[in-house]
């Protein structure tokens, strides 16, 4: 049954809206976020403040394009005096409460620590056959208004069950019966006239009497919203009218923005904020840290010491001094790679460029050692390769800028190939040379016609 917007006077004033619930929006959001860091941090990726900027600003386009998208084609449900309605786009359907036969879905929700972490799924509601529309997990207020409709469901039927009643029809609620007598549960009955008036402590049905000073629990009933309905009939309350209009609220909101998507926002405005701060600053301290090794560097030993160690070619010289000071320089970074640095003697360390006699230079690089073959179904599909870690490693005579010995460090084995391995599978490196294999190669280098120096 559709009703254009001019149709829908007979159903009575709207009374509340209820559109997308945006505290799930980003729920779902962060769930997506953690996923896409989690997988990062499994698969080893490299997160420069680069990766992270763009991971930062493409998840608030993406926000941008989802909250776009729905205000575009906004998904609403209306209630009204006398039925409801939705609105998808600019196409508006409308029921009379009576039209609403049947109630099939399910919401779901998980929680950790009474936390919500996940929720999902819908209710869908029917007209005869034919399904109308849904409640679903992203309907602001899903359970209230789901519980509001029910009711409705409910008080439709009521007429017809009531006319049962008044035609001497014992009426079963499970645990609890009643007929024109009055009312009875387990193994006791109590006249209408003994009755003072009901409620409901959680979801058992308690009773005061007149002939009795303490309510009476006669236990928990099924179709409870049928059996206040006809309770309230019968004894002239309004329990079922309160119970609906407390489900009857509509959404919080502020200056026309449901409170909860304010609040949320905030909060994860915040959260993002400290995230991401955090982030910024810890990769804005390592760059500090950088800039500062590089700096002293060339503050120390001139500026020009990267340029000597990109000189070093075959050896064509020799130490000048039989005692040498040194630094070592990587040229990766053009630093002073501390580990191998702090190996030296405080003697054999040099402080200034006037100190320094003999200069150390690393380049990192790696050896292939293996490929590990995987086939799949008989046949060759892909291979993981094993990487020893190496250091080129040069010595050079600062005063004649001669390159006095090269060589290679070696890193350790890399771990051997796995029984399986799935596509795409990151290569085995091994690890880095020793501060221990540098010391030894410093010692073999420095002959006793060289230098004399010892590490």
């Amino acid at each position: 049954m559709d009703h254009g917007e001019n149709i829908v006077e007979p159903l009575g004033e709207r009374l509340y809206t209820y559109g997308t619930n945006w505290l799930e929006v980003i729920r779902w959001f962060f769930l997506g976020g953690l996923v896409v860091l989690c997988t990062r941090l499994i698969l080893g990726t490299n997160d420069g403040l680069l990766s992270d900027s763009v991971i930062l600003y493409g998840g608030i386009f993406l926000f941008l394009l989802i909250a776009l998208v729905l205000a575009l084609r906004p998904k609403q449900i209306v209630l009204y005096e006398q039925g409801i309605g939705t609105i998808i786009g600019r196409v508006e359907k409308s029921w009379h409460w009576n039209e609403i036969t049947s109630m099939s879905g399910t919401r779901y929700s998980h929680s950790l620590n009474g936390i919500p972490m996940l929720r999902y799924g819908a209710n869908y509601f029917y007209a005869g056959p034919e399904k109308a529309f849904s409640v679903s997990y992203m309907t602001v207020q899903s359970t209230q208004l789901v519980e509001f409709i029910r009711m409705k469901m409910t008080e439709m039927q009521i007429p017809r069950v009531l006319s049962e009643y008044q035609q001497g029809t014992k009426l079963n609620f499970g645990n609890i019966q009643l007929d024109q007598s009055g009312l009875g549960g387990r193994n006791q009955w109590i006249p209408w006239a003994d009755i003072k008036g009901f409620r409901f402590r959680g979801q058992n049905l308690w009773i005061d009497r007149h002939s009795k000073p303490k309510s009476e629990n006669l236990g928990q009933p099924e179709a409870r919203y049928m059996l206040v309905g006809i309770l309230d009939s019968i004894l002239g309350t309004d329990l079922f009218l309160r119970m609906q209009m407390k489900h009857l609220r509509g959404p919080k909101r502020w200056f026309g923005i449901p409170r909860s998507a304010v609040l949320l926002t905030l909060v994860a405005t915040g959260i993002l904020a400290v995230v991401f701060g955090g982030i910024y600053v810890y990769r804005e301290f390592n760059n500090w840290q950088q800039q500062s090794a590089r700096t002293e560097l060339a503050t120390k030993y001139g500026n020009d010491i990267t340029t000597l160690c990109s000189s070093a070619q075959n050896v064509s010289g020799k130490l000048s001094k039989p005692f040498n000071k040194y630094i070592v320089v990587d040229m990766d970074n053009a630093w002073i790679h501390r580990p191998f640095q702090d190996m030296l003697q405080p003697t054999e360390s040099a402080a200034t460029r006037q100190d320094l006699s003999a200069l150390v230079c690393l380049k990192a690089s790696c050896t292939r050692v293996e490929q590990c073959y995987y086939k799949k179904d008989g046949k060759f599909d892909f291979a993981v390769d094993r990487y020893e870690s190496d250091f080129a490693i040069a010595l050079m005579d600062v005063k004649t800028s001669k390159t006095v010995t090269t060589g290679i460090l070696r890193g350790g084995e890399p771990a051997p190939c796995p029984d399986t391995a799935q596509f795409g599978e990151a290569d085995i490196i091994g690890p880095a040379p020793t501060p221990n294999t540098f010391a030894d190669w410093l010692r073999q280098v420095n002959l006793p016609n060289d230098s004399g120096a010892s590490a």
